[in-house]
């Protein structure tokens, strides 16, 4: 946009479908559309490399996946080849909106093709049918329809030589969190060693969001909890953080409160919002946790003030940096840049034909000075009265 605004550099379809690509990196799903209506709008087509990074930035979002399905329809009427690439994303946008029936269709047409399957495509299909778990309304029967197909993907997948990874297994936990099995998918981590994998943030996430938000099961949610710190190396997001913070008020346990909260602030992570708002009414009589509230205070303090610290040195940073590069010139700050001084030429001029002695009044004065009635107009308009004094 800056080429095209200041440049004045009219884009060209490569560098369309180079921008479009930028917004997929950047998870910018409606931005890569209306740059597809910007490239009509020039007279230009999209090719099958612009379509594929189309479906790209739109495969990752629940909300658009129907827009990368209309993309491939397009492309299937325009007889554009159907690549690797493009099925992956493909599959990524059925997993994202558990559309089966679209992913079944997709695998057709790369069988026709003579397209393989990849680790990641076969990942993408146990994903669908796990996001198919959670689809309103869905019966049981459909639900032990999709844990039996997400097994025959397994199936196919290591009859084909096709070894799973975490991503895969994550997928299959997943199938069964959102099917509600939790002690099949706790009993999913004795399964990641013998296939040669380890489990990784996601997995526990899945879990504890399973057993904290979803079944309330407080006393397993601390225990996955413990494991995941004493017998892990995976450091918990900022997210899960809150999770357990909200979990143990629910429990009404004032000590795993306060040991949550020691774990946040040892992490330095702070409570959101609605967590501090929780925290003053159920924690009003419970002396440790108004002193932790005052060490995160305190802790707020020094990051802020480290953050501003930080920022004002790289700002004198680039400064000096400024310095040096002016100073091989004989130039300073003060030395005034060609737009300054063609600036000053300017007003110059416009001071010498006397167009700048008239005083620069605020907007709204200046309006009520141009207005019809009032005082100004009456100063403006109106006859002078004669005094009527030695008549």
């Amino acid at each position: 946009y800056e080429m095209r605004t200041w440049k004045l550099i009219q884009p060209d379809e490569v560098l369309f479908t180079v921008m479009i690509k930028a917004c997929a990196k950047n998870a910018e799903s409606e931005k890569a559309v209306n740059m597809l209506d910007d490239m009509r709008m020039c007279g230009l087509y999209p090719t099958d490399v612009t379509y594929t990074e189309l479906i790209h930035a739109c495969a990752k979002r629940a909300d658009m996946a129907h827009k990368a399905f209309e993309f491939y329809r397009e492309m299937k009427v325009q007889d554009m080849p159907l690549t690797g690439h493009l099925s992956e994303w493909l599959l990524e946008a059925c997993g994202s909106k558990g559309d089966i029936g679209h992913a079944y269709t997709v695998v057709q047409d790369m069988v026709a093709a003579n397209i393989p399957l990849n680790r990641r495509m076969y990942t993408s299909l146990i994903q669908t049918f796990a996001s198919a778990m959670r689809v309103p309304n869905v019966t049981d029967q459909e639900q032990m329809r999709n844990l039996r197909f997400a097994w025959q993907v397994v199936t196919d997948m290591r009859s084909r030589g096709v070894m799973p990874d975490t991503r895969t297994l994550n997928a299959l936990v997943q199938v069964y969190a959102a099917a509600g099995f939790s002690r099949y998918a706790i009993e999913m981590l004795e399964q990641y060693e013998p296939l040669g994998c380890v489990p990784d943030a996601h997995t526990y996430r899945i879990l504890l969001e399973m057993l904290g938000r979803d079944m309330k099961d407080v006393g397993r949610f601390f225990a996955l909890w413990q494991h995941m710190v004493t017998h892990t190396n995976i450091r918990p997001a900022p997210e899960l953080h809150h999770l357990a913070l909200q979990v143990a008020m629910d429990s009404r346990s004032a000590q795993r409160t306060v040991s949550v909260m020691e774990d946040m602030l040892a992490a330095k992570v702070f409570p959101t919002v609605d967590l501090i708002d929780r925290l003053a009414k159920v924690g009003r009589t419970v002396l440790e946790i108004h002193q932790l509230v005052g060490q995160f205070i305190d802790l707020n303090k020094e990051v802020t003030y480290r953050r501003a610290k930080r920022e004002t040195d790289l700002v004198k940073l680039q400064i000096e940096e400024q310095q040096l590069r002016l100073a091989p010139d004989g130039l300073t700050f003060e030395t005034p840049t060609p737009e300054q001084e063609s600036r000053k030429r300017y007003f110059d001029s416009m001071k010498k034909k006397g167009l700048s002695d008239r005083p620069y009044l605020p907007y709204e004065e200046w309006k009520a000075r141009k207005a019809k009635g009032g005082k100004y107009y009456a100063e403006r308009s109106d006859r002078k009265r004669v005094p009527l004094v030695g008549l």
